[in-house]
């Protein structure tokens, strides 16, 4: 990252933003510069706005940026519906980003990405430009940490997985999850760890968590499974400007598919990061950052901040 922006981090505060029946709990980035286009930053499956905290400081300083919670991620309430599919999370993401005056820079990492797709596809008036990050985006061949994800999926069965997963040590559940979503988990501190664990556990005793991801997951494999072509070619529907970055030590979405991406979003930048894994910007923030303001053309303005 360049040295002007990570100089000046700015702060983070939580937030909460009323749309209709839903509320949803996001962060923001504190003193933006006046005028700053809004950025909108969005989480994958059964994750919150805590894989953003890394990167939110770093954009603070040339956009008004937010991460947000999905329904029944993190801490956001369920969804007052019960309707965990994409096509639901990106109705909750429109009346989000319309709240917040869109349109904005969109970004989207695994569902999260998939859930930005639809939007940028089905409301161009409502996305500046769109950035992928890993997107969960059907693949001809799973990877095996997927085919595990389309088991727990699997009605009755996914139930009995689910609650025996529950059961687990929190950190154990975490030193799993890193295992997955990490290139190198080995790297992660202890406080790292323990701070993981705790938001494990401090979200599996809601009541309404195992739902929310169970509703989820399956939303997206029926997604996968029932609407692979349409999915991808929904990247043509896309008029936005578009960034698709892959991990390339990434287990649950191959970096193949940034073949696929290149022929499904005409004129896009894709790129893969060799050393990262499912949520790239998780691992190196800051090589993130850069990429995702010069997409957007915010890095000039952070580099002349004084």
């Amino acid at each position: 990252m360049s040295g002007d922006v990570a100089a000046r981090p700015q702060p983070i505060v939580p937030e909460t933003l009323d749309i209709g029946r839903q509320r949803l709990s996001a962060r923001h980035v504190e003193g933006a510069p006046a005028g700053a286009e809004t950025a909108v930053l969005v989480h994958g499956l059964g994750q919150s706005t805590t894989d953003w905290l890394g990167v939110l400081p770093l954009l603070g300083g040339a956009l008004d940026a937010w991460a947000l919670d999905l329904p029944g991620h993190g801490d956001s309430p369920a969804a007052p519906d019960g309707d965990y599919t994409p096509t639901a999370h990106a109705r909750a993401l429109v009346a989000a980003i319309t709240r917040l005056g869109g349109p904005v820079h969109l970004a989207g990492n695994s569902l999260g990405g998939l859930v930005a797709l639809i939007v940028a596809a089905r409301r161009p008036d409502l996305v500046r430009t769109l950035t992928l990050v890993s997107p969960a985006l059907p693949r001809r061949v799973p990877t095996r940490s997927g085919l595990g994800l389309m088991v727990l999926a699997t009605p009755r069965l996914g139930d009995r997985l689910a609650a025996a997963g529950a059961r687990r040590p929190p950190e154990r559940r975490a030193r799993e999850l890193l295992e997955i979503i990490f290139a190198e988990p080995s790297l992660v501190t202890d406080e790292q760890l323990a701070a993981l664990a705790d938001e494990i556990a401090t979200h599996s005793a809601l009541p309404h968590a195992g739902p929310a991801f169970l509703g989820s997951l399956r939303g997206l494999v029926r997604t996968h499974l029932l609407q692979n072509r349409l999915v991808w070619q929904l990247g043509r529907e896309v008029s936005a400007p578009v960034l698709v970055l892959y991990g390339g030590r990434d287990k649950l979405v191959s970096a193949h598919a940034s073949r696929r991406a290149r022929r499904a979003f005409p004129g896009a930048t894709v790129r893969v990061d060799p050393t990262a894994g499912h949520i790239p910007q998780r691992e190196h923030p800051e090589v993130f950052a850069d990429l995702f303001l010069a997409h957007t053309g915010a890095l000039p303005r952070a580099q002349e901040q004084p």
